[in-house]
């Protein structure tokens, strides 16, 4: 049991590493490749502090993998949010969230650093609600974020790694609440991990044959990519009425199959044109454009002065004013209030 363990164990922190040392390289100009890469960085403690018997750590690295775990919980939120929304930023909220879990995780950890451990017990109840909480709510983000999605790519692989890596975390929670012992513990981590980088390697490793075979000569010119096809006109001229003629945008329960049932056009090509015609990577983001747009010109018209600025919310297509603000201020970078006192100022 032991050997099988550390072979997991090794196997799991080289590609791990080999993760982060990849997300560093290639795309440490973005926040969820930074984020991503600390987390692995992190995980790599926790699956060391694992080890038992002869395989134990010796102090004081055993201590310093402990240490190594401890802002694990908020990164594993903070990067799964990166990764599935847009515009993710790390804003106040997301420093607070990654600073509380990570008190949480070091009262949890007190055992394996020698320090105190009064209320243990309160201390590691609330880490494990805390980790059962972050689960559901990207679990949920994962749910309902999937339908509006408009990039292929993210919707069949970025939601499908979160998920199973928050399946293997939900894993290694139940092993820990049924007080199982470490080497299972490490061996349920371990082999998901494994699993879990493999892929995301396979998938970031890819490349096209041309790279490393010599193509026949008719290959090597790709042909230029066809011309619009006259349906592909024809949906977008139904999209712009509806949307710019019809104002279908003003409709709060609005999704995009409905849009494609209002059109007549079929959703897959819906998401395309929107996607790649049109350059929306989500179907929020699309809705925005035109929501936005009739909020700022209401919130700037002196006639309007009197109007609530949740009246203007609900009746340009948000079910909430927290949602109108939250929309508003990640587009413009101040709150709605904010822009309508600039902008009646200005005048």
């Amino acid at each position: 049991m032991l050997l099988l363990q550390a072979a997991l164990c090794f196997s799991a922190n080289t590609l791990m590493l080999l993760l982060a040392v990849l997300f560093l390289r290639d795309a440490r100009h973005l926040v969820a490749a930074r984020l991503g890469a600390v987390l692995f960085i992190g995980s790599v403690g926790y699956s060391l502090n694992l080890l038992s018997g002869p395989l134990r750590l010796p102090s004081p690295l055993y201590e310093a993998a402990a240490l190594a775990n401890v802002p694990t919980l908020g990164l594993s939120l903070l990067f799964c949010r990166a990764l599935l929304l847009d515009g993710f930023r790390m804003d106040g909220r997301a420093w607070l969230a990654l600073f509380l879990t990570s008190v949480l995780m070091l009262l949890a950890a007190r055992p394996l650093l020698g320090m105190p451990t009064a209320g243990q017990a309160i201390a590691n109840g609330l880490l494990g609600a805390a980790g059962l909480a972050v689960i559901a709510h990207l679990l949920w983000i994962a749910a309902t974020g999937y339908r509006g999605d408009l990039v292929d790519t993210r919707r069949r692989v970025r939601i499908g790694v979160v998920v199973f890596a928050l399946l293997n975390a939900l894993a290694v929670s139940v092993v820990e609440l049924r007080g199982m012992s470490v080497v299972v513990e490490g061996l349920v981590f371990d082999t998901g991990t494994l699993v879990l980088c493999l892929v995301i390697l396979l998938w970031i490793l890819r490349t096209e044959p041309e790279r490393f075979f010599s193509l026949p000569a008719e290959e090597e010119h790709a042909a230029p990519p066809p011309a619009p096809s006259p349906r592909q006109h024809a949906a977008q001229n139904k999209l712009l009425a509806a949307m710019e003629e019809e104002a279908a945008w003003r409709d709060e329960t609005l999704t995009i199959a409905s849009l494609a049932e209002r059109i007549d056009v079929p959703e897959h090509q819906l998401r395309a044109l929107i996607n790649k015609g049109m350059g929306h990577r989500n179907f929020a983001a699309f809705l925005n454009g035109y929501r936005l747009a009739e909020a700022k010109t209401r919130l700037a018209d002196p006639q309007e002065a009197a109007t609530p600025i949740l009246t203007i919310a609900m009746e340009s297509g948000y079910r909430t004013l927290s949602t109108f603000n939250r929309a508003f201020k990640t587009h413009e970078d101040e709150t709605p209030s904010a822009f309508r006192r600039r902008m009646l100022q200005g005048r």
